[in-house]
């Protein structure tokens, strides 16, 4: 009878591992399983839950009484009592010297608040509080328990081994089948070893800029298919198959033999300047790679290039303590140029110049392809030494140059005390600059700036738009020119343009920073380039009027000017109208006109608007004009006149926006009168938004906000928590969007958050208003978003992993019961028949015995 009890109660549990799976929601609270510890020691129980939610209320209970209770808000715990906490998601009641009064049963009972309500209770956790006389006994129980689960841990780990035996054994075995077959492969093809095959390339050769080069590669014996791979710097340029006996040639490559390709370039450049490798794929009969040890050719400049000059800065003298910067500078532009300083034949920083990226090294500062400079941030007296600037040129050729020193002198402070009083004079620094000037877009552009005395070391620094774009040191008597800026006199220095473009329209500021003998700077006052269209540049001139009238047609029919529609208002009702026009441009002014006379006017400065009158800025495309209240003499057409300044000059205008002003009780009559034009109140005005979300952390989430009809002028404001965080202004078909808000069509309106998180979990109401033809208000119902936390999404699974694990588990245990329980059924049906028999046998027996009496 014990096996069928054993059955029945594994069935048991099965049922009731089903009902607990299916009765846990999506809600399940953890408890610390039960403790036991001594008298005075402190002890900590944990309570933890699935999901993360917004506002949870944690109570723990004692005999069903509670004791502590802590709020937990997403992301912030509010503890109270002696409550600690512990994450997001768990909770801890802590008792810092425990008593035997504390020994009982601690529940948890957690209650989710937002985004929705449910509870849910922990198994409870028992705390027994010992003497610190029975911990012997305790101990030794424990160690039994611990020595009985470590004893059937390792027959389980034991006995998975010897089950994994059988495969360990298969896949050894097909790996040395694998292994031997081959080797016999190998051993039956003979050549079929990369020793067998070698590849021969063209020596390193040295070619003038311009010439053609032939490198060749050939390889040993001769196969049937053959891949050949032309590589430089590790990428390949060219490739061709060879099969025998024809040879399908790609790219550049020709064909020699059938165990020879060869790389042609026709025209070489500084640029060819590389290690060249062939690589060889034998395909055919068997496969087998070989590299060549590479081809480097070496290309050198038709000028001679055996002339490097190499010029340093002058000596100088500075205070201690002060920074100090030397240059070096050399002829030419070469591919790749080591610089070393030395101070005293001893090599102090280093700097790898690559044609066009300096990959410096130490403190030396990249200052052009052909410069390097060597910095002391901080002089000192052991630092007054001769240094000296060693360039070495490694590609395409290898030269060497040395300059001729620079010696750098340290003075002490006191001994410069006189010199200042010498130098006072030289103090006043004057620049001067081009004074304004227009060009026509594509023509050269030359604008210069000079100082006032001839000073030892100058940097001289170009400004556009408070950036530097260029910089020129310069030494006396020596100019080292940097950029595009070429030297003029030793106080002068030449912006160039060669190639002006619209967007080079700007104020070019020129700052002169003096170094040596003393420290001071000056600016000039900038020079304004102001860059004309071909198209409009006739058009000031008064001779060529037809010329100019043609060109103004071209440039107006491109530049379109809109307005509001005419419009009716109620007296004492705020307007907006607006002005936008096509293309953007670097400085606008936006003239409004009533009945012919300028009442307000606004500049406009790439993305930076200027305003003035009550003129509001929209956009560097759009303007609107603001009458807060308006009267009845407001009533006329008022015209947006928009004129662009910069880059080039043009106008237009608007059709202009009638406003019509309405009597209150005119109003009211009217609104009698057109019924057909009352129809949109807020009941027919209605709002539908996008139903209600549960969306990922991190994921993009769009909610939509639709309404009926189709009107002249609206906003739409998007709310959360009663707090606008969108808004958007739809004109007559025309959306003019603010923030991320999406135009999507004249009646609907997308919000968008691209990367959503916790904080985002919220609902998010539509509002929309309805400013012209009337004034009507409506709100949609709201969209909950509720963003879920991918931890915990991925728990539930793992949770739900192993709840299908256990129960598949159980299943099998149950279907392995069943031949014991047809077993011990066949058994008690057997005995059952026997009984019977038996019965029978002994009643026909006691029948036959009270017969025979008879």
């Amino acid at each position: 009878m014990k096996l069928p009890l054993n059955c029945q109660l594994l069935i048991a549990l099965f049922a009731l591992l089903s009902w607990s799976v299916s009765s846990t929601g999506t809600l399940v609270v953890t408890q610390t399983p039960h403790v036991s510890v001594m008298v005075g020691d402190p002890v900590n129980i944990t309570c933890c839950w699935t999901e993360m939610f917004e506002k949870v209320k944690v109570n723990w209970l004692k005999n069903q009484t509670k004791m502590k209770n802590e709020h937990i808000n997403l992301p912030t715990i509010a503890s109270k009592g002696s409550l600690q906490k512990d994450a997001s998601t768990c909770s801890t009641l802590t008792f810092t010297n425990i008593s035997r009064e504390d020994s009982d049963i601690y529940f948890c009972k957690v209650r989710v608040e937002i985004p929705f309500l449910i509870v849910a209770k922990g198994n409870g956790t028992v705390i027994t509080v010992l003497d610190r006389a029975n911990i012997t006994d305790e101990n030794t129980h424990d160690n039994v328990k611990d020595n009985t689960a470590d004893s059937s841990q390792s027959d389980k780990v034991l006995t998975y081994m010897l089950r994994c035996l059988p495969i360990i054994a298969l896949l050894v075995t097909f790996f040395y089948l694998n292994y031997s077959g081959n080797k016999a492969q190998q051993h039956t093809s003979g050549v079929s070893s990369t020793g067998t095959l070698v590849v021969i390339q063209t020596p390193h050769v040295s070619v003038t800029e311009g010439d053609p080069v032939n490198i060749d590669c050939w390889w040993t014996e001769t196969f049937e298919r053959v891949r050949v791979n032309w590589l430089k710097n590790k990428i390949e340029i060219k490739n061709e198959h060879i099969n025998l006996p024809t040879i399908i040639s790609k790219g550049s490559l020709q064909k020699e033999t059938r165990n020879c390709s060869t790389l042609t370039i026709s025209s070489i450049t500084r640029e060819d300047s590389d290690t060249y490798i062939c690589k060889v794929s034998v395909e055919v009969p068997f496969f087998i790679e070989a590299k060549g040890n590479g081809t480097v050719i070496t290309v050198l400049d038709r000028q001679s290039t055996e002339t490097l000059v190499v010029t340093q800065t002058p000596h100088v003298s500075v205070v201690e303590g002060e920074p100090v910067n030397i240059d070096c500078c050399w002829t030419g532009t070469l591919q790749r140029v080591r610089v070393h300083w030395l101070k005293n034949q001893t090599e102090i920083k280093n700097d790898h110049i690559n044609l066009p990226t300096i990959t410096s090294k130490g403190s030396l500062q990249k200052e052009t392809h052909n410069c390097s400079t060597l910095t002391i941030s901080n002089i000192t007296r052991e630092d007054s030494d001769t240094y000296i600037c060693k360039v070495s040129v490694e590609v395409p050729f290898f030269i060497e140059a040395k300059g001729n020193g620079t010696v750098i002198t340290v003075l002490d402070r006191e001994s410069t005390g006189k010199n200042t009083k010498d130098n006072t004079a030289d103090s006043t620094l004057v620049v001067t600059q081009t004074p304004h000037v227009s060009v026509v877009e594509g023509d050269p552009v030359n604008i210069d700036c000079c100082w006032t005395g001839t000073l030892q070391r100058v940097r001289v620094h170009w400004l556009k738009n408070q950036t530097e774009i260029k910089n020129d040191h310069i030494n006396l008597p020596t100019i080292t020119s940097k950029g595009s800026l070429q030297k003029e006199t030793h106080n002068c220095s030449t912006l160039t343009i060669s190639n002006i473009t619209r967007e080079d329209s700007d104020t070019y500021i020129c700052k002169v920073s003096v170094e040596v003998q003393f420290f001071i700077e000056a600016k000039g006052n900038g020079t304004v380039i102001t860059v004309l269209d071909r198209q409009s540049t006739d058009e000031n001139t008064h001779d060529n009027a037809k010329d100019n009238t043609a060109d103004s047609v071209s440039l107006t029919d491109s530049f379109v000017v809109t307005q509001t529609p005419h419009v009716s208002v109620t007296v004492g009702d705020p307007v907006n109208i607006d002005c936008w026009w096509t293309e953007k441009f670097e400085r606008v002014v936006v003239h409004w006109l009533k009945n012919q006379r300028e009442i307000k006017n606004e500049h406009i400065n790439l993305a930076t608007i200027t305003l003035k009158g009550s003129l509001q800025k929209e956009a560097r495309k759009c303007s609107t004009l603001t009458i807060p209240s308006i009267t009845r003499e407001d009533s006329d057409i008022y015209i947006c006149k928009v004129s662009v300044e910069i880059p080039f000059f043009i106008e237009a205008k608007g059709n202009g926006t009638v406003i019509t002003v309405l009597d209150r009780e005119s109003k009211d009559e009217n609104t009698h009168d057109n019924t057909s034009d009352s129809v949109y109140s807020t009941d027919t005005l209605v709002v539908t938004q996008t139903p209600h979300v549960s969306v990922m952390e991190g994921d993009p989430v769009n909610i939509d906000c639709c309404w009926t009809g189709t009107l002249q002028r609206m906003r739409v404001h998007w709310l959360k928590n009663q707090t606008e965080i969108k808004n958007e202004h739809i004109i007559l078909a025309t959306i003019i969007s603010k923030g991320s808000l999406q135009k999507e069509a004249r009646k609907c309106s997308t919000l968008t958050i691209s990367n959503i998180s916790r904080e985002d979990s919220d609902i998010y109401i539509c509002k929309v208003s309805v400013e012209i033809p009337f004034l009507i208000e409506a709100k949609g119902n709201g969209t909950v978003i509720t963003v879920l936390d991918r931890e915990s999404t991925g728990k539930n699974t793992n949770d739900n992993t192993a709840d299908s694990s256990y129960q598949k588990n159980m299943l099998i245990l149950v279907l392995r019961c069943l031949p014991i329980l047809s077993l011990v059924l066949t058994l008690l049906y057997f005995n059952y028949i026997l009984t019977k028999t038996k019965q029978l046998l002994l009643e026909e027996d006691r029948k036959t015995n009270q017969k025979g009496k008879r």
